[in-house]
């Protein structure tokens, strides 16, 4: 048996995707399975000699457009799939106990590698793992034993209707060698009712990277604002005003702000740029960080602040919130969102701030200030309880186990609600 890692979206150091592939691997070999990674065909050398792996896909996850006012959505689905599926078809090493492993899968992924396993012969194919990337923006809810979609304007956000689309393509045959996966149940239930098939909820990744520590007694105190920041989704604009404010009443903090991509917002960077250049309490990093980089950021943070629009994180998870909790690290966190409701799992271990950003962020952020000892001991207890059914660990131990017995799915009972919601 060998377990292929088959990620378009492994390029770089950069993001979640490098993280989770080396300790994805590192378990692999300690348990001395047979293992192959296929990443982006334009591969960084460092990575590549770091995962072994082989530069393949053309399709990167993140081309959701080309731009075309009238189709350019339903042309890079297209696309990425064709790619994706003649990709694999170039990869002539397949084994038929293979597992293919789709770590942030799409629907144009999902539409790719299930035509390459239709065109291949009934006892040659190998199983598929696709773990999903991303909830598409719907609404959901349960009445009288019916499972009701409120749907988004596919115009403005198709990504429900391409699933549903990539699944009316699915053979029955193609299915016996298919697992779907989302990290919670929340989205797997709707990930299922999308689809038609079964998605089951799989671990997380993310995971410590160093032995827990207790972060009480913590002087000065650091805040950070870390990973990639992707402009208005992630509250981008708001950093340096929370920044300013809280620095207003406890001048004795310190902060770290760290851009692990290219897009920051020009003007948010030439305003960090001026306050980490004007005061020693503000570190300013731009670029993607390397593991050492990375666990470096995680160590000396002590408060880690997602400053997150609520509409976006709906439905969408964090990696990097999902890393503050796995490290004990405590966290502010929009209401109303995957990452509010992931921390009611963990009691005390994050501070919710509501809507009337970016004031409201700052409140919040004082507020786990004047309660960091007791924060921090959550968070600590979070993260040995996180441990226990998350990361890849966890990860690889699901998907060697064969697929649980499945509830109905939940398109049997579904209903899609007659008035498409405007996105």
């Amino acid at each position: 048996m060998r377990i292929v890692y088959a990620d378009p979206g492994l390029c770089g150091h950069g993001g979640h995707h490098f993280n989770a592939c080396r300790q994805f691997l590192s378990e692999l070999r300690d348990r001395r399975i047979d293992t192959a990674v296929l990443a982006f065909h334009d591969l960084d050398a460092d990575v590549r000699q770091s995962t072994g792996a082989t530069p393949l896909f053309r399709y990167s996850p993140y081309w959701v457009t080309d731009q075309d006012p009238l189709c350019g959505p339903a042309f890079a689905f297209l696309e990425g799939a064709k790619t994706l599926h003649e990709d694999f078809a170039r990869n002539a090493d397949v084994r038929t106990d293979d597992i293919i492993y789709l770590p942030w899968a799409s629907a144009a992924q999902l539409l790719g590698v299930t035509r390459w396993l239709d065109g291949l012969p009934q006892d040659g194919r190998p199983k598929v793992c696709a773990n999903f990337l991303h909830v598409p923006d719907v609404t959901y809810e349960e009445q009288a034993g019916e499972s009701i979609l409120g749907l988004p304007d596919y115009r403005i956000e198709p990504s429900a209707m391409f699933l549903r689309l990539t699944a009316k393509y699915i053979s029955g045959a193609v299915r016996a060698r298919l697992r779907l996966g989302y990290c919670t149940s929340e989205g797997a239930t709707i990930l299922s009712a999308i689809l038609g098939l079964e998605v089951e909820q799989l671990p997380s990744p993310q995971q410590a990277h160093r032995p827990l520590r207790k972060r009480t007694n913590e002087q000065p105190l650091t805040i950070g604002f870390i990973g990639h920041q992707r402009g208005l989704a992630k509250g981008v604009p708001f950093i340096p005003h929370i920044i300013a404010e809280v620095l207003r009443s406890h001048p004795n903090v310190h902060f770290v702000v760290h851009s692990g991509g290219s897009d920051l917002l020009p003007d948010v960077r030439q305003t960090m740029a001026a306050m980490a250049a004007h005061d020693r309490r503000i570190i300013f990093r731009e670029g993607s960080a390397s593991e050492a980089e990375w666990y470096e950021l995680l160590d000396m943070t002590d408060l880690i602040v997602c400053p997150y629009h609520r509409f976006e994180y709906r439905l969408s998870t964090s990696g990097v919130h999902n890393e503050a909790i796995a490290n004990g690290i405590p966290s502010v966190v929009p209401s109303d969102t995957t990452l509010s409701r992931s921390s009611e799992l963990y009691p005390g271990s994050a501070v919710t701030f509501g809507p009337g950003e970016p004031n409201s962020i700052v409140q919040a952020v004082r507020t786990a200030i004047g309660h960091f000892d007791e924060m921090a001991l959550a968070a600590y207890r979070a993260a040995e309880r996180w441990s226990q059914i998350n990361g890849s660990a966890k990860l690889v131990d699901a998907i060697l186990r064969p697929a649980a017995t499945s509830h109905p799915h939940a398109s049997d009972r579904l209903r899609v609600a007659h008035r498409l919601r405007k996105g």
